[in-house]
Protein backbone atom coordinates (compact mmCIF):
# COMPACT_ATOMS: atom_id res chain seq x y z
CA UNK A 1 0.00 0.00 0.00
CA UNK A 2 1.29 3.43 -0.95
CA UNK A 3 0.60 6.78 0.68
CA UNK A 4 1.38 10.19 -0.77
CA UNK A 5 2.23 12.95 1.68
CA UNK A 6 2.51 16.71 1.21
CA UNK A 7 3.53 19.34 3.75
CA UNK A 8 4.23 23.06 3.76
CA UNK A 9 4.30 25.70 6.47
CA UNK A 10 3.76 29.37 5.70
CA UNK A 11 4.69 32.29 7.93
CA UNK A 12 1.55 33.98 9.23
CA UNK A 13 0.71 37.67 9.21
CA UNK A 14 1.62 38.41 12.85
CA UNK A 15 5.15 37.10 13.30
CA UNK A 16 8.17 37.76 11.12
CA UNK A 17 9.58 34.30 11.86
CA UNK A 18 7.83 31.03 11.12
CA UNK A 19 7.60 29.14 14.43
CA UNK A 20 6.05 26.06 12.82
CA UNK A 21 7.86 23.04 11.45
CA UNK A 22 6.63 19.83 9.89
CA UNK A 23 8.21 16.41 9.63
CA UNK A 24 7.77 13.85 6.89
CA UNK A 25 9.69 10.77 7.99
CA UNK A 26 13.28 12.07 8.11
CA UNK A 27 12.84 15.46 6.44
CA UNK A 28 11.80 18.69 8.10
CA UNK A 29 9.60 21.18 6.31
CA UNK A 30 9.34 24.91 6.88
CA UNK A 31 8.73 27.25 3.96
CA UNK A 32 9.62 24.91 1.09
CA UNK A 33 6.88 22.41 0.24
CA UNK A 34 7.73 18.72 0.34
CA UNK A 35 5.95 15.81 -1.28
CA UNK A 36 6.89 12.17 -0.73
CA UNK A 37 5.49 8.73 -1.56
CA UNK A 38 5.87 5.82 0.83
CA UNK A 39 5.39 2.10 0.37
CA UNK A 40 4.05 0.99 3.74
CA UNK A 41 5.15 -2.59 3.05
CA UNK A 42 8.74 -1.39 2.86
CA UNK A 43 8.99 1.99 4.63
CA UNK A 44 6.93 1.52 7.82
CA UNK A 45 6.78 3.06 10.28
CA UNK A 46 6.08 6.36 8.52
CA UNK A 47 5.51 9.56 10.49
CA UNK A 48 3.98 12.86 9.49
CA UNK A 49 4.01 15.53 12.23
CA UNK A 50 3.76 19.27 12.76
CA UNK A 51 4.87 21.39 15.68
CA UNK A 52 3.31 24.81 16.22
CA UNK A 53 5.88 26.77 18.22
CA UNK A 54 4.67 29.30 20.79
CA UNK A 55 6.27 31.85 23.03
CA UNK A 56 7.69 34.49 20.74
CA UNK A 57 10.15 34.38 17.91
CA UNK A 58 13.12 32.70 19.56
CA UNK A 59 11.30 30.51 22.04
CA UNK A 60 8.54 29.26 19.78
CA UNK A 61 10.76 28.44 16.85
CA UNK A 62 13.23 26.65 19.10
CA UNK A 63 10.50 24.65 20.87
CA UNK A 64 8.93 23.46 17.63
CA UNK A 65 12.27 22.50 16.09
CA UNK A 66 13.34 20.77 19.30
CA UNK A 67 10.18 18.64 19.49
CA UNK A 68 10.35 17.66 15.81
CA UNK A 69 14.04 16.76 16.09
CA UNK A 70 13.34 14.51 19.08
CA UNK A 71 10.49 12.76 17.24
CA UNK A 72 12.61 12.43 14.10
CA UNK A 73 15.38 10.67 16.05
CA UNK A 74 12.91 8.49 17.97
CA UNK A 75 11.08 7.16 14.90
CA UNK A 76 14.38 5.82 13.53
CA UNK A 77 14.44 3.40 16.46
CA UNK A 78 10.84 2.17 16.15
CA UNK A 79 10.82 -1.28 14.64
CA UNK A 80 8.27 -2.23 11.97
CA UNK A 81 7.07 -5.15 14.11
CA UNK A 82 6.39 -2.98 17.17
CA UNK A 83 3.04 -3.85 18.68
CA UNK A 84 0.44 -1.21 19.34
CA UNK A 85 0.86 -1.39 23.13
CA UNK A 86 4.67 -1.21 22.86
CA UNK A 87 4.33 1.77 20.57
CA UNK A 88 2.00 3.61 22.97
CA UNK A 89 4.38 3.03 25.89
CA UNK A 90 7.39 4.19 23.90
CA UNK A 91 5.57 7.23 22.52
CA UNK A 92 4.32 8.26 25.98
CA UNK A 93 7.88 8.04 27.26
CA UNK A 94 9.13 10.14 24.33
CA UNK A 95 6.60 12.91 25.03
CA UNK A 96 7.49 12.95 28.74
CA UNK A 97 11.17 13.29 27.84
CA UNK A 98 10.51 16.09 25.35
CA UNK A 99 8.55 18.05 27.97
CA UNK A 100 11.23 17.54 30.66
CA UNK A 101 14.04 18.59 28.30
CA UNK A 102 12.08 21.58 27.01
CA UNK A 103 11.25 22.71 30.55
CA UNK A 104 14.94 22.56 31.49
CA UNK A 105 15.86 24.49 28.35
CA UNK A 106 13.26 27.19 29.06
CA UNK A 107 14.83 27.83 32.48
CA UNK A 108 18.23 28.62 30.97
CA UNK A 109 17.22 31.98 29.50
CA UNK A 110 14.56 34.62 30.12
CA UNK A 111 14.06 34.82 26.35
CA UNK A 112 13.02 31.16 26.36
CA UNK A 113 10.89 31.22 29.50
CA UNK A 114 7.58 31.21 27.59
CA UNK A 115 8.64 28.69 24.98
CA UNK A 116 6.33 25.84 24.15
CA UNK A 117 4.87 23.94 21.24
CA UNK A 118 2.00 21.83 20.15
CA UNK A 119 2.76 18.58 18.38
CA UNK A 120 0.35 16.71 16.16
CA UNK A 121 0.70 13.96 13.64
CA UNK A 122 0.03 10.49 12.43
CA UNK A 123 2.15 7.36 12.32
CA UNK A 124 1.53 4.50 9.90
CA UNK A 125 2.85 1.07 10.82
CA UNK A 126 2.18 -2.40 9.43
CA UNK A 127 -0.44 -3.27 12.03
CA UNK A 128 -1.85 0.09 13.08
CA UNK A 129 -2.21 3.80 12.49
CA UNK A 130 -1.71 6.12 15.45
CA UNK A 131 -2.75 9.77 15.52
CA UNK A 132 -1.60 12.20 18.18
CA UNK A 133 -2.31 15.77 19.19
CA UNK A 134 -0.39 17.16 22.14
CA UNK A 135 -1.43 20.61 23.27
CA UNK A 136 0.70 23.38 24.66
CA UNK A 137 3.82 21.80 26.21
CA UNK A 138 4.29 24.63 28.69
Amino acid sequence: MYIDVYAQSVTGQVRLVNEDIALIQDETVTETPLSRRFDLDRDAPVIIAIADGMGGNQGGALAGHFAITEVKEWIKEVRPDTTYSQFIDEFDSLIEQIILKMTALSKKSAALSAMGTTLAGIIFNYRFVAAFNIGDSR
